[in-house]
């Protein structure tokens, strides 16, 4: 079936992207997701039906997928710099795998939102009610992730801050990727709630999005709250500006109670400042190659004689603390200034593609392009706001033991491909090209 329809295939490969779906392969090294080789079969799939044209498909546009061809091109660019002059006093092997193996994961995942925003440009030509499918398998999904949380929560007995280090996963599921589809089911359930034409189809999704909202908090996972909060905040904005002031006062009295709040979480994460030497760490990596970076995959090895840690956490092999725990840091390590440059203008580009979806819609009246449109800019600003603290928005870091975590950057770039597929409808149907369904 998803061989013959890619569209169906394209929600399987959402729903895989979820943690509900446990990881295929699993070596003491590398973890590979059922999400991982589904994109590939879709790939193929979808050039199979190009070489046929066994349907018209509708190509992702140039100026909103400029960013992404740029970062593949920087990491090929800054791993063959790397390789070609690799210094004598660095390892050349990581978790007993030649280095080779997290360069080439590093190489992959610079490609893959390139290839997840073509799978589903031709996945959804002339299916876009395909997007709706995709959107409510998401909500619903993180509607019984919040069950989860909230089940297991009450059955240990804990307060947040046991939770958070009692349980770090529920069954096979890590708690930061159920973090992740909670997080995504917040800003879905959020922008239909804002968009529901009747008070009744508000409350039928402002309850779910509510029970979201509780287990997210319960996790104590501050990067997701971080990044939902930011989401909710630019979607009410762009929603409505006088919906977002009445948000404002009726906040305010809740003001005094915030700085108590932040320092009951400090209390609880002390951990994190650990973080702040790990940045140090990365900029003085940074600073052996400066203009274009140690290249993907290679930062564990430099770290691993950079490091400035405590001594008990020094020994990264055992800690897991080789990494930048810092999107926009890890990327300039590994990239340089121009990598980031194009990390940072593919989330404006983005960023604007979907406001200018959003506010096309009010004029269409076209209820679907609504709510992508509001789901597609609080999810890139959330999540650039959610990878200053981590490393799980945009892509994860680019090592062999965290492809892992793949899938569930795989949940946001379906996401993004789904505004820029609709952002060029909306081009082609001004053209005279199409009619606003896509045919």
């Amino acid at each position: 079936m998803s061989v013959r329809r890619i569209e169906f295939g394209l929600l399987i490969l959402a729903i895989a992207s979820t943690p509900f779906v446990p990881t295929a392969v699993k070596l003491d090294w590398f973890y590979v997701s059922p999400a991982i080789p589904l994109l590939f079969l879709l790939l193929f799939v979808g050039l199979v039906h190009i070489s046929f044209r066994d349907k018209k498909v509708i190509f992702p546009p140039f100026q909103a997928i400029w960013p992404l061809l740029g970062l593949f091109a920087m990491a090929c660019i800054s791993e063959i710099a790397s390789i070609s002059a690799w210094p004598d006093y660095l390892q050349t092997e990581v978790h007993r795998a030649p280095i080779l193996v997290d360069e080439l994961v590093g190489i992959v995942e610079f490609s893959l939102p390139i290839l997840i925003v073509f799978v589903v440009s031709v996945a959804l030509s002339q299916r876009d009610k395909w997007i709706t499918y995709i959107l409510h398998a998401n909500f619903f999904i993180a509607i019984i992730a919040a069950g989860l949380i909230l089940f297991r929560y009450r059955s240990i007995g804990a307060d947040v801050y046991a939770f958070r280090y009692a349980s770090p996963s529920i069954y096979w599921m890590p708690l930061e990727a159920l973090a992740q589809i909670l997080g995504l089911g917040c800003i879905i359930g959020y922008a239909h709630t804002l968009c529901a034409p009747t008070w009744r189809k508000r409350i039928w999704y402002a309850i779910p999005t509510g029970l979201c909202l509780l287990s997210l908090y319960l996790s104590l996972e501050n990067s997701w709250w971080l990044e939902v909060g930011l989401a909710f905040v630019v979607i009410t904005a762009a929603y409505q500006l006088r919906l977002f002031l009445w948000y404002g006062l009726a906040g305010v009295p809740i003001l005094p109670l915030i700085p108590t709040f932040l320092a009951k979480l400090q209390s609880l994460k002390q951990d994190d400042l650990n973080r702040l030497i790990i940045w140090q760490d990365m900029f003085r990596i940074w600073g052996k190659r400066p203009l274009l970076g140690v290249g993907p995959g290679n930062v564990w090895v430099y770290d691993k004689i950079s490091s400035h840690l405590p001594q008990g956490l020094r020994d990264i092999d055992k800690s897991g603390l080789g990494v930048a725990h810092e999107g926009f840091i890890q990327t300039l390590t590994e990239l340089g200034p121009i990598g980031l440059f194009f990390q940072l203008s593919f989330i404006v580009v983005m960023a604007i593609t979907s406001l200018n979806l959003f506010r096309r819609s009010k004029e269409t009246g076209n209820h679907l392009d609504s709510i992508l449109g509001l789901v597609g800019l609080g999810l890139i600003c959330g999540g650039a706001a959610g990878d200053i603290t981590s490393s799980y928005f945009f892509l994860p870091p680019r090592q062999a033991l965290h492809v892992v975590n793949v899938p569930m950057v795989m949940m946001h770039w379906i996401i993004y491909g789904c505004v820029i597929y609709r952002s060029q409808i909306w081009r082609l149907v001004r053209k005279g090209v199409l009619n606003s369904n896509g045919e």
